[in-house]
């Protein structure tokens, strides 16, 4: 059988802004006067709001008086009240609002500055590839993270010795204390089984010269993002002079890796405090030269104090989860959400939910008297482990007798798509007790991944609920409730028999007699596979095929697109399973080789205006000491980039301000210009490497994008 390894678009994430699912919790916010009234906070990554508990939409007004919004999606100037206060002039008002349309209207009006339109190309290294690879030098092995910890002028952190307690809560094996079944360390050696061995640095805490509303009231982001940025700079340039930053450089490109930020107090995302900052990921406005070389750019940031805690209880010192800062520090390594971004209010809609930390999982945690949230995450799934090379799954092309044993062991099988390798059903075994004790139920998970790049590009895999590309296939009649989701599940099904792509292709695979042991350590099933199927068992490699993505109108507005994609090649990155009389059961156990696929691809834009073609355009150099070549897509009349003397010109007639970008193959940002003019001339240390990326956009529109092959 063979082996199929997918890699994650990581050098589209690496510039974006993330954030925690909403939860959905209700709380009482306080009016000007005094009253109050209970809401829930919704919230995406670009944009958060509160509503009534029945489902209103409420605007805050210039007295700072939240009202009912108007069919514009502004303040109505009706003061919200609790259902049971409303008089009749308010109930009528009420009745004539048709909320999803206020919804969509404020989505539409929202500012899209926290979603970087930086457009990096899909290329990297020659060949050019389709999907580029992960950085492994920071996904893989030892790797040291700098975190900061920061204070306000007026809001301090609870412990007396914070250092000491988030060294714990980050590093110490086995850490324990606020319900938390072990440290984040300890999740993510547990969920890369061993791979990635992460040990976090912690500095200070120092304390930033403002309050935290003067912070907040300088973001323009309602993520408080721009709160975010202005104290990492504060403070990394207070503790420039202690910290080594070398240390954090791990793959030699002079760029820290991450910086982690934890700040004193709760965050914004349910507490009903709204100057503080949603914990989130994301990048820095501009880079910031920090000491031995270095500079910075990536960062993620987490709360101090649980909000769900200090819903209940202000006076509360309990600390945030490890749930929230894995999911923060897993945007860091380049995971999407898998929540509905669109509609991020708290409610299941079908995506993976409690099952995934990059989901409402993140918030798992028994109950327990302090209200304490986030402190059981569920480890990563296959399909996340693939994305970071932790795991090569096992083709299930073969009849007979299966064992898979628990995800812990990093094993999961694959049914590919022969006519479009990108899609794929992934199963995996997952246990309910250990690190997975807060998950609904045990048993085998069936995913159905449907990987496309522009939708990737736009984080937003789960936003279309009649196409969830990160989807489980539910063992009961739906997603609700989760128990049933698993096989055999709450609704004992042990049977399943449709692997079927969304061209309609049915690979005619059954599953039967799905069972799990014991004591929870594998589940069994027979597998058939009838005559007609179109699975085979020979070679997949040099697969040659080509692929058209179609786009829904939600995931594609203004034009539709098409890869053409040629002489695929996938290496198999480990020996393929038997089986024989001698072993009545085909085990899918783990494979210690990562060699990785290589992938070709042309691509072909095409809008209601006219066709770009991006199929590697060579822009002339005049030296032989320069660009050898530039493969580009140039989305505006007139640029031009060259290479000269050991520099990169870039002539861009456009008026008013552009900005010039460099990636490394892998994503991340190697320098930053702005360009005022005309014309901008770089000459800088990192043109001697190699497969460098350039991008030059204004007001987050993209005018070109290329790889550079220089010598």
């Amino acid at each position: 059988m063979n082996l199929v390894r997918f890699v994650l678009p990581i050098l589209f994430l690496a510039a974006y802004c993330f954030s925690n699912p909403a939860r959905n919790v209700t709380f009482p916010l306080k009016q000007p006067d005094g009253t109050t009234v209970q809401v829930r906070q919704v919230g995406d990554e670009y944009f958060h709001f509160y509503e009534t508990v029945d489902g209103y939409i409420l605007q805050e007004d210039k007295l700072g008086f939240y009202a009912y919004a108007g069919a514009d999606g502004k303040s109505s100037g009706i003061y919200a009240r609790n259902a049971g206060a409303r008089n009749q002039a308010d109930k009528e008002f009420l009745s004539s609002l048709n909320e999803k349309s206020i919804y969509e209207k404020m989505l539409e009006d929202a500012s899209r500055t926290e979603k970087y339109k930086l457009d990096a190309p899909m290329f990297s290294n020659s060949p050019i590839m389709r999907l580029p690879e992960v950085n492994r030098s920071i996904t893989q092995g030892d790797v040291r993270v700098l975190v900061v910890l920061v204070e306000y002028a007026d809001v301090k952190f609870k412990s007396a010795d914070p250092k000491t307690q988030f060294n714990d809560f980050l590093n110490k094996e086995g850490y324990n204390e606020y319900y938390n079944i072990g440290s984040v360390r300890d999740y993510f050696i547990k969920s890369s089984n061993g791979v990635f061995r992460p040990t976090f640095d912690v500095y200070g805490p120092v304390t930033v010269s403002g309050t935290r509303a003067s912070y907040s009231v300088e973001s323009t982001s309602s993520l408080n993002s721009g709160a975010a940025r202005m104290i990492i700079y504060e403070a990394l340039d207070m503790l420039k002079d202690e910290i080594d930053f070398s240390l954090y450089d791990k793959d030699g490109n002079d760029w820290v890796d991450y910086i982690g930020l934890i700040y004193a107090g709760v965050g914004s995302n349910g507490s009903g405090v709204k100057e503080a900052i949603w914990p989130h990921s994301s990048s820095l406005d501009y880079t910031i030269e920090l000491g031995n070389g270095k500079s910075g750019y990536r960062y993620a940031c987490a709360n101090e104090i649980n909000v769900t805690a200090y819903y209940y209880d202000e006076t509360t010192d309990i600390i945030e989860g490890i749930g929230t800062m894995a999911h923060e520090f897993s945007h860091a390594l380049g995971l999407p959400d898998l929540y509905n971004t669109k509609y991020n209010d708290g409610w299941d809609r079908g995506t993976p939910s409690v099952w995934d930390v990059m989901d409402q999982g993140s918030h798992n945690c028994p109950d327990n008297e302090d209200y304490a949230t986030d402190c059981a995450p569920p480890l990563y799934s296959a399909f996340e482990r693939m994305s970071l090379n932790w795991l090569s799954s096992v083709e299930l092309d073969f009849e007979g007798a299966v064992k898979l044993d628990k995800i812990e062991e990093n094993v999961a099988y694959q049914i590919t798509n022969k006519e479009n390798p990108d899609e794929f059903f992934l199963l995996e075994y997952r246990t309910n007790k250990g690190w997975e004790y807060q998950l609904p139920n045990s048993g085998l998970l069936i995913w159905h991944i449907d990987y496309l790049p522009s939708v990737w590009r736009r984080l937003t895999p789960n936003n279309d609920r009649s196409h969830l590309r990160v989807d489980i296939v539910e063992a009961g009649p739906d997603f609700w409730p989760r128990e049933s989701n698993s096989f055999p599940g709450s609704d004992n099904v042990t049977e399943f028999d449709q692997f079927v792509f969304w061209n309609g292709q049915n690979m005619n695979i059954t599953l039967s007699d799905i069972s799990e042991s014991e004591d929870k350590e594998y589940v069994t099933f027979n597998v058939r596979i009838e005559s007609s199927s179109s699975v085979e068992s020979s070679s997949s490699e040099n697969l040659s095929s080509s692929e058209m993505e179609s786009s829904s109108s939600e995931e594609e507005s203004s034009s539709s697109e098409m890869q053409i994609s040629s002489s695929e090649e996938y290496s198999s990155s480990s020996e393929t399973a038997s089986s024989s009389s001698e072993e009545p059961l085909s085990s899918c156990a783990p494979e210690s080789s990562s060699s990785e696929q290589s992938l070709s691809s042309s691509e072909v834009d095409s809008s209601s205006s006219d066709v770009e073609s991006s199929s590697s355009e060579d822009v002339e150099s005049s030296s032989s000491e320069g660009i050898v070549g530039v493969s580009s897509k140039i989305l505006a009349q007139g640029i031009r980039v060259n290479a000269k003397n050991g520099a990169i010109y870039v002539y861009a007639p456009q008026q008013g301000r552009k900005v010039v970008r460099i990636f490394s193959p892998i994503g991340s940002l190697l320098l930053e210009r702005a360009m005022d003019g005309s014309e901008l001339v770089v000459n800088d240390k990192i043109l001697g490497k190699m497969g460098l990326i350039l991008s030059v956009s204004q007001e987050n529109r993209a005018l070109f994008t290329g790889m550079i092959n220089t010598r």
